[in-house]
């Protein structure tokens, strides 16, 4: 799922979706447990499935870019992997760094264009 699929359909309808999680009255270093801590992130995440707005809260949690504890099932390194900025990369004509704008995109902006107008006939 994408980051623009997830933000479109899951978008909260209701300002107060936060009321209905299941962690409304966990102890938020549950939530947010050390990173490196797997039986801590185990117990937050069994915490959020089957929580009814488990979907809200991740698309909520990536609109946001909040990275930090546990977050729709997610931990932050997972958000970040999968609906985080993109990082920058070289380019596969110039070897120069860039940041690409689809996980797709090989060259960057000016040798893209370059390849496009010896490739397009005009």
């Amino acid at each position: 799922m994408s980051i623009a699929t997830l933000t479109r359909a899951d978008a909260p309808t209701d300002a107060n979706w936060r009321l209905s999680g299941h962690c409304l009255d966990v102890d938020p270093d549950v939530m947010h447990p050390d990173p490196r801590d797997r039986h801590g992130n185990g117990q937050a995440r069994s915490i959020c499935n089957g929580c009814p707005v488990q979907t809200q809260c991740l698309a909520d949690a990536v609109r946001a870019r909040d990275y930090g504890g546990v977050r729709g099932g997610l931990t932050g390194a997972e958000r970040r992997e999968r609906y985080g900025q993109p990082k920058p990369k070289p380019c596969g004509t110039c070897q120069q760094k860039f940041t690409p704008r689809t996980r797709t995109q090989v060259n960057c902006g000016p040798c893209a264009k370059t390849l496009n107008r010896h490739r397009s006939p005009r």
